[in-house]
């Protein structure tokens, strides 16, 4: 298994890998409830996608089980792993630009990927408060 693994990222580009293990600690994080507040912050923008093709997909598939297993391991861990990995994609895809434009693009996604996992933190803050 472990050559298959070192096989696959040997094909991915070094910053993609990254991004993907920053989404596997990010995912086992939250699964794990290691520090609720900084996880709910890395998972974020995964768990706003995971509910929306979970959605989508119960919209044709009405059989499927409706557990926790299912939301995390079928939908949320997908969904978190394909996230991480094209963020990392397109920040290689900005990295390659020349000159300007690859300052001023890196920048902008930047802030932007800090705002939306800043504002479905703060959504998702009232889901993850203690009942008073």
């Amino acid at each position: 298994m472990w050559i298959a693994m070192s096989f696959l990222f040997k094909r991915i580009h070094h910053l993609i890998r990254y991004f993907i293990i920053l989404g596997v600690v990010s995912f086992a994080g939250y699964v794990m409830r290691w520090q609720d507040q900084v996880f709910v912050v890395l998972v974020g923008p995964s768990i706003y996608l995971a509910h929306m093709l979970k959605g989508f997909v119960l919209s044709y598939l009405t059989t499927l089980p409706k557990t926790d297993t299912t939301d995390l391991y079928g939908f949320l861990m997908p969904v978190t792993l394909a996230y991480y990995g094209l963020t990392g994609f397109l920040m290689k895809q900005l990295w390659n630009e020349r000159g300007f434009i690859r300052s001023f693009s890196l920048v902008i996604f930047v802030a932007f990927l800090l705002y939306i996992h800043w504002k479905t933190s703060v959504n998702l803050a009232a889901y993850f408060a203690p009942n008073a």
